[in-house]
């Protein structure tokens, strides 16, 4: 397996899934790690190693141990923005990070756009299902940030073609048809699947539920209201199922 794929598969065989069906597991932290460890691309090495690091609270702060960073908490000494988490703003190994509200990490992502530093998205999901609501996740912050017209917000997972890439190679294999990509998100599971070039299986009732009608453990995915979605994100899965059993 992967260096820390363990956790991950040990969650899915909670849920209920056969431990021994996984190959292993790709994060997209772990393709975050492995970028800013290797620095392969001029971008890259151009990058520097001063960054903001935001990162989780109650669900565990991320460590960047090993990777020769400088954590900073005042972004005018930043070289970029490292986006883990949307609950922290940490302070480096050994030092614990402080909570961090949405509104303060607004005021950072502004100042990153206005000095065009980047901001690499470790996490790119935007919302996730939490119990029964849906939680803000990092991808939320790379929307902000270009909207605030910054231009270099690099996505490390889903829908960037990286972490497709890392799955393969994982795999040992070539072709992406070899593949089939699961997920509930349009715009980050099917979006890329679609432009990698492997089949999905897109879970309806997922983040989109409430837009396609589908709530609790029963319904059928309306064709009308799917479609109008599909179009709406520019992604089209190969096959839609309503909800993930095991």
């Amino acid at each position: 397996m992967a260096p820390g794929s363990s956790g991950v598969v040990g969650k899915l065989a909670a849920m209920g899934f056969a431990e021994d069906a996984f190959a292993g597991a790709i994060t997209s932290g772990e393709v975050a790690h492995n970028a800013l460890l290797h620095r392969q691309g001029d971008f890259w090495e151009r990058l520097g190693n001063k960054c903001i690091h935001l990162t989780w609270g109650e669900r565990g702060s991320i460590s960047l141990e090993g990777l020769g960073l400088q954590v900073v908490r005042n972004v005018e000494e930043a070289d970029f923005v490292l986006a883990h988490g949307t609950e922290s703003l940490g302070g480096g190994d050994g030092v614990e990070p402080t909570p961090i509200s949405l509104e303060e990490i607004k005021e950072i992502l502004a100042v990153a756009a206005a000095k065009d530093l980047p901001l690499l998205i470790a996490n790119p999901d935007v919302v996730t299902v939490d119990a029964s609501y849906l939680r803000f996740m990092p991808g939320t912050f790379g929307k902000w940030y270009k909207e605030m017209g910054g231009k270099a917000c690099i996505l490390l997972g889903k829908p960037a073609a990286a972490i497709y890439q890392a799955a393969m190679q994982l795999l040992d294999i070539d072709d992406p048809k070899q593949l089939v990509a699961i997920g509930d998100s349009l715009e980050h599971d099917i979006a890329g699947a679609q432009a990698v070039g492997c089949d999905s299986v897109f879970v309806a009732g997922g983040i989109h539920a409430e837009e396609l009608g589908l709530s609790g453990d029963s319904g059928k995915v309306d064709p009308e209201k799917l479609d109008a979605l599909c179009r709406q994100f520019g992604a089209w899965p190969t096959f839609v199922i309503p909800f993930l059993r095991n």
